[in-house]
């Protein structure tokens, strides 16, 4: 287990500051932990490994380590 600082890039007010410390095994997994806890209305995974939001958008394609989101990406880095 590795210890990720998940943030967010993109032009949505209220994630603006967002940033949470998550244990996961790589930067998909950790990317995936943050958005679900934040954003689980919007958080669709399906069996070939994309994400699909609410509107059944693909957010997140199998090999991305981002999940994409208004304009920006939620991603991760190890600290």
């Amino acid at each position: 287990m590795k210890t990720f600082k998940v943030t967010y890039t993109g032009n949505c007010f209220k994630l603006r500051n967002f940033e949470a410390i998550i244990n996961a095994t790589n930067e998909r997994q950790a990317v995936e932990k943050a958005y679900a806890e934040r954003m689980d209305y919007n958080y669709f995974p399906q069996e070939d490994g994309k994400i699909e939001d609410c509107d059944g958008n693909v957010i997140a394609l199998p090999d991305h380590n981002s999940i994409s989101f208004d304009g920006g990406y939620f991603i991760a880095e190890e600290i």
